[in-house]
């Protein structure tokens, strides 16, 4: 599937540092994006082309997520970030208002995003000047909370706190890239997720899709999972997928079972899975990932198409933004699942394994 972003905010001074100067040839003498000539659709070009060239960029430079440098404790001025997520959108009607009619911009427009999850109390806040929107309709979709995919790079790294330059900003859709004749300017994104955060559910996947229909899991079957051996449950699914071989758990393996045997979007992919059973009998948080997390980051080092995490209990959200943070990084681009306890028991009920049924 084609995925694209649709830029609301282009910093052409910013983006001249890193793209190619023949992205930039419709813009003639203008300096800002929202000063190119809208005539004879020069306007549309320079969007299309610095859009494809920013996406060509992200697909090579290797640029990890915000998240995923937080994570990793890995975070600097200069550095260079994507982040797929939730901001909110203060001054930016008001100052795109003034900059209209030649005003001075009395509150700084601009949009904040909240990274709790990755480090407790964190933000990241840019600048958005409204000389870089690319349209008239670009001040409304910014502001406010909106979903938005941004492309930026680190000023000021002291936490709580981070400032940031934005270089591009937009949304994430799936249709053709007009004046586009190649797959150039489209990330890889196979199986059409990343509108998702990467993330694929119990019906996208196969065999596990054929359990859909089976009623929740009742209170009852969500305490006897809790009492099941991890090695029960990974060897059960195995059955069930069809996978022989199956590793003994060991410290040494970033994940707990290796396979080629499920479906995804019509196409057979490998997928790593990482289990917690019985030993951890409550909602799992990113602790659960050993010291710092740092399982999750190794799951997303191996060579497969899909990771897979498995719990006996709840999954808790802090756990799902980070692997969303891991998943969505722009050159690499994997989908991910979680099944929790009331999600493992619908399978191994349908499959009517151990004592399930």
């Amino acid at each position: 599937m084609i995925t694209n972003v649709s830029a609301l905010f282009l910093s052409l001074n910013r983006l001249s540092e890193i793209l190619p100067p023949e992205a930039f040839l419709y813009a003639g003498d203008a300096l800002h994006v929202s000063t190119v000539r809208s005539d004879n659709m020069q306007h549309l070009r320079l969007l299309t082309a610095v859009e494809s060239a920013a996406i060509d960029w992200l697909n090579k430079a290797g640029i990890p997520t915000i998240g995923e440098r937080l994570i990793n404790d890995s975070i600097a001025p200069g550095d260079f970030f994507t982040y797929y997520g939730s901001f909110y959108g203060k001054g930016i009607l008001a100052a795109a208002n003034n900059y209209a009619f030649g005003k001075p911009l009395v509150l700084e427009a601009r949009l904040k995003a909240d990274l709790d999850p990755f480090v407790s109390g964190a933000s990241v806040v840019f600048q958005a000047h409204p000389e870089n929107y690319t349209a008239s309709s670009a001040p409304g979709e910014l502001s406010g909370k909106k979903r938005l995919f941004v492309l930026g790079r680190i000023t000021d790294a002291e936490l709580p706190e981070l400032r940031a330059q934005a270089y591009l900003i937009g949304h994430i859709h799936g249709e053709d890239r007009p004046f586009v004749a190649n797959a150039a300017g489209t990330f890889r994104d196979p199986f059409g997720r990343l509108a998702w955060h990467m993330e694929v559910y119990l019906s996208d996947v196969r065999p596990f899709d054929e359990a859909c229909d089976e009623p929740m899991a009742s209170r009852g079957e969500l305490t006897t999972i809790k009492s099941i051996l991890e090695s029960d449950v990974k060897s059960a699914l195995a059955e069930i997928i069809g996978e022989p071989f199956v590793p003994k758990d060991s410290p040494s393996e970033t994940s707990d079972l290796q396979t080629n045997r499920l479906w995804l979007g019509g196409k057979q992919i490998s997928a790593v899975f990482a289990f917690k059973g019985r030993g951890l009998p409550r909602p799992m948080t990113v602790a659960n990932f050993s010291k710092h997390g740092d399982q999750m980051s190794k799951l997303f080092t191996e060579p497969a198409e899909l990771v897979v995490v498995q719990h006996c209990d709840k999954v808790t959200n802090h756990v799902r933004h980070h692997l969303r943070a891991f998943a969505t990084r722009i050159d690499q681009l994997r989908p991910f699942m979680v099944l929790d306890g009331a999600d493992t028991v619908r399978i191994l009920r349908h499959f009517k394994k151990l004592g399930f049924s």
